[in-house]
C-alpha cells in the first residue's frame, strides 16, 4: 500500500528491526539523519508530481497528484515544486508594516 512511515526521535537507539514488505511494481525511498526516519512506498505513476526531498532545514512529503503544480510554481515564482511548496509555508514577513516608535525620557 503506498505511503509513509517516520520516526523523529534519537534514531541510533531505536532499533529499527522493520520487516521490509517490499512489493514489486512500487518504489521506495529514504529520508534519514540523526535526528529523523522517513521512508516512501508509491506508484511510481505521476512520480514528477510527488515531492520526497530534504533540502537545508527543509523536508516535504507529497503523495497525490496535484492538478495545479504549474500554476503554483509560476504564482510563486520558484523553479521546481519542492521550492514552491517551502515558500507557500514559509513564516509571512511583516517588514512591510510600520512600528511605532517609543520615546523614553
Amino acid at each position: 500500500m503506498p505511503g509513509f512511515f517516520g520516526i523523529i526521535g534519537d534514531i541510533e537507539k531505536i532499533k529499527m528491526n522493520l520487516p521490509k514488505n517490499e512489493r514489486k511494481g512500487f518504489q521506495y525511498d529514504c529520508i534519514k539523519n540523526d535526528r529523523l526516519f522517513i521512508e516512501r512506498s508509491t506508484i511510481p505513476k505521476f512520480l514528477s508530481d510527488k515531492v520526497f526531498e530534504e533540502r537545508g532545514n527543509y523536508i516535504v512529503v507529497t503523495e497525490g497528484v496535484i492538478f495545479n503544480k504549474t500554476q503554483l510554481i509560476e504564482e510563486y515564482g520558484e523553479d521546481d515544486f519542492f521550492s514552491t511548496i517551502v515558500s507557500m509555508y514559509k513564516p509571512v514577513s511583516y517588514t512591510h508594516l510600520t512600528l511605532p516608535t517609543i520615546y523614553s525620557v
